[in-house]
């Protein structure tokens, strides 16, 4: 594109130029995606993913394609204005200013994928020499550029620039691309002599018929037709690049997809899926379950706080039902979930630290809703909770929020964005979960079924949010948001210090509490939404915390291992007005028993967790496996050796009463009474409560666990990438 142009007028040679710049930007851009599907389809070849091509369709968010070619766009008009400098600093011939410039822009552009995906797995898996990869990445640049300007200089008349770019770029993005899903997303290649061989033989079989065909190529370089259109060609591929920038075609296609499953659009084709969807009981409430992600009840005033963090859900919890003693099954994000989507505790549903993948054979909630003819929405914004890992099981639209890149536009911009506006990416996602639902509401009431619709909430989970709400617990807030703007807590660092002074916990305090007040005020903004559409009075509102969070309680830092009840208790709340009495529930109840909850009440009958507590209470327990990719993280990341056991070990829970027993694969037990000593400071094993509880637990730990099937690799790098983004793994 754009070569032969200096044959043209020279005041219209450098407008060539730059007409042909962006229509190839916008052809690498398309070619780096369409090359990353090709090959991720490969798997005959030696490739052996553990998900189908089309669950990686569906990672590959329309936002990322979107900002990916826009990225593109704006490089290339960047390229445009550094070209029109060079060529009036030129004093040359018009034929070496345009081989020059031309060389080099497409060098660049061509260099700029492999460039931008080394740099970044250096960045990230090999810090300490980021710089050294980032400047031999960069080398491909100069010695590319040399090599079409050797082309351009010697037989410009053959256009030979052109085939010699085309074959240097899918090369470069084959490349490009067999790094990223090897590297970066982990594919195991069972044969990879033979993948390599196979794609190098068929770019060279590409370049041996272009070199075959030469004398026709020639030929057809120089009909009129061709010289003719060749201004519109290059037009048409440039609009065709802003349209999709835009965004607009995938943002139609996203919503004629879901339109369709909603009977909105063409209701004569979906009509055999609808009446398959839809069950009889079309009265049926609707239901919301919303989860903070890592927030602690001791933090919430709703609880008891004394700072105001939760002003919304104090007001709400006058006409709702609140538990005053719930516990999650686990001190983390995944494991939690899986027990809040399935009823099951770790050791039963095997997806935990050890294991990061729930199982298809169990049936989740989502899918018993959608038995019972419900759509199913999930937004996440914690970017685990994906269809890897198994969560968007029985969800008729699953949608994760992920502020980081998959193709090297987005990459660049999300690392652009970070770094010097950070004040532009304020949240983890609250917005845009805003947004999305904003969007999904009006199109569920043109069906005629109740929705049932899961949101993850992270603003409470490092990074913490920018916005200013999040500082206002800061004795100067403008100036802590000026001094932790574009910045984040590592907690792993305080683990190679071996500890956390005063006044930094205190300031992670106030940032966690702003960070909830934030929540609180953006969780009030999605009950807003519900009540503009008219939704709210038939709709069961349920917000929970899948675990807490520590700030240095027994040695541990955020929330990768320990039972403790900063790490365990968590805010429990049913907000369904005109049917559930308001009240404060005392009884000890687990996060695993929501599903059966919810379904209840959804079939119009009161659970047995909300009817007077009995004389017996039920066990309450939760377990945490070994966090296995933590581990290989920090043993990297502190300089010095540190103690590990803290880490290397599987813990077990069991409440009953104001009672809790702590089982540690390395320590044996510890026994506190909550009542008395909520800190849990005081071990009390000579209690004579303590052998009740032990024979519990010992008869907990002997069930057997779940056997599923072993992973075909060891972890998918888009879930290790997400593990690092929230610090579980390096």
């Amino acid at each position: 594109m754009g070569e032969g142009i200096t044959q043209a007028p020279k005041h219209l040679v450098l407008r060539w130029i730059n007409l042909s710049t962006l229509a190839f930007c916008a052809v690498v851009a398309v070619f780096e995606i369409i090359i990353f599907y090709v090959i991720t389809s490969l798997s005959v070849l030696g490739f052996t993913p553990s998900y189908t091509i089309q669950e990686v369709a569906h990672s590959l968010t329309f936002r990322t394609m979107k900002t990916g070619i826009s990225f593109y766009l704006i490089f290339g008009l960047g390229i445009c204005i550094v070209n029109a400098i060079i060529w009036r600093i030129l004093r040359t011939s018009v034929q070496f200013k345009s081989s020059l410039i031309i060389s080099l822009s497409r060098g660049l552009v061509l260099a700029f994928p492999l460039i931008t995906i080394i740099s970044t797995i250096f960045y990230s898996d090999f810090p300490r020499f980021r710089v050294l990869g980032i400047g031999l990445s960069a080398l491909l640049w100069p010695i590319l550029s040399l090599i079409l300007f050797r082309f351009y200089q010697k037989e410009p008349e053959k256009k030979q620039g052109i085939e010699i770019a085309l074959v240097s770029g899918l090369i470069i993005l084959i490349i490009a691309n067999i790094i990223r899903i090897t590297l970066f997303f982990k594919y195991k290649i069972e044969n990879p002599i033979t993948v390599s061989l196979v794609l190098i033989f068929t770019v060279f079989i590409f370049a041996f018929l272009l070199w075959f065909f030469r004398p026709l190529r020639i030929r057809i370089y120089e009909w009129s037709i061709i010289v003719k259109l060749r201004k519109g060609i290059i037009v048409l591929i440039i609009a065709f690049g802003a349209l999709l920038g835009s965004g607009l075609p995938l943002t139609f296609y996203s919503l004629t997809a879901f339109a369709c499953r909603l009977k909105v659009i063409f209701p004569r084709i979906t009509q055999k899926y609808l009446e398959i969807q839809i069950g009889a009981q079309k009265q049926m409430p609707n239901v919301v379950l919303v989860v903070w992600d890592t927030v602690r009840a001791d933090h919430l005033s709703l609880y008891g706080y004394n700072r105001k963090t939760t002003p919304f859900l104090d007001s709400l919890a006058e006409e709702a039902v609140v538990f005053n003693r719930a516990f999650s099954t686990s001190c983390s994000t995944i494991p939690s979930h899986a027990s809040i989507f399935t009823g099951l505790y770790p050791s039963e549903h095997n997806c935990h630290t050890e294991h990061l993948k729930l199982d298809e054979r169990f049936t989740t909630l989502a899918e018993k809703y959608k038995e019972l003819g419900y759509i199913t929405l999930g937004y996440t914004n914690n970017a685990s909770l994906n269809r890897y890992t198994g969560f968007a099981q029985g969800f008729d639209f699953f949608e994760v929020f992920s502020s980081y890149g998959i193709f090297s536009g987005d990459m660049a911009y999300f690392y652009y964005l970070n770094t010097y506006f950070p004040e532009y990416s304020r949240d983890q996602g609250a917005r845009s979960t805003e947004r999305t639902v904003g969007g999904w509401l009006p199109l569920t009431k043109q069906f005629d079924a109740p929705f049932f619709l899961f949101v993850n909430y992270m603003e409470a989970h490092l990074p913490y949010p920018w916005t200013f709400r999040a500082f206002r617990f800061f004795e100067n807030p403008g100036k802590a948001r000026r001094q932790y703007l574009g910045k984040s807590l590592v907690w792993d660092y305080f683990y190679c210090q071996g500890g956390i002074s005063p006044e930094t916990r205190q300031s992670a305090i106030n940032w966690y509490d702003g960070s909830i007040y934030y929540l609180d005020f953006m969780t009030s903004r999605l009950l807003d939404l519900l009540s503009k559409e008219e939704v709210l009075d038939n709709t069961i509102f349920v917000l929970v915390s899948d675990h807490g969070e520590s700030f240095g309680e027994h040695k541990i830092f955020g929330h990768i291992t320990g039972l403790y009840q900063n790490l365990t208790w968590v805010p429990f709340l049913i907000y369904w007005p005109g049917h559930l009495e308001p009240m404060r529930i005392d009884k000890n109840v687990s996060l695993r028993e929501l599903p059966e909850i919810l379904l209840t009440l959804s079939r119009g009958n009161i659970p047995a967790q909300l009817k007077p507590i009995s004389e017996e209470q039920p066990l309450v327990y939760a377990e945490n496996f070994m966090p296995v990719h933590f581990l290989e993280r920090i043993s990297s990341f502190c300089e010095k050796p540190i103690d590990l056991s803290l880490f290397e070990r599987r813990e077990k829970m069991v409440i009953k009463d104001d009672y809790k027993l702590l089982w540690s694969s390395n320590t044996g037990y510890e026994f506190y009474n909550l009542k008395t000593d909520p800190a849990e400071l005081q071990d009390i094993k000579a209690s004579p409560d303590f052998p009740a509880l032990q024979e519990a637990l010992e008869e907990f730990m002997k069930q057997p666990p779940f056997k599923s099937e072993p992973p075909k690799r060891k972890l998918d790098q888009e879930i290790k990438r997400t593990l690092k983004a929230l610090q579980y793994a390096r």
